[in-house]
């Protein structure tokens, strides 16, 4: 599933820091991200 990097932040609002969240998630390889503002969720 695409999805921008906003709407990405939007669903992680609830975490203390969505920021590192996010980061982590990339080094998971939950996200790819394939430019600066779109990722690739992988489910």
């Amino acid at each position: 599933m695409l999805k921008t990097r906003d709407l990405i932040m939007d669903e992680l609002q609830s975490y203390a820091s969505p920021k590192a969240k996010f980061t982590q998630m990339i080094k998971r390889g939950e996200i790819i991200q394939i430019c600066r503002s779109l990722q690739y969720f992988r489910y």
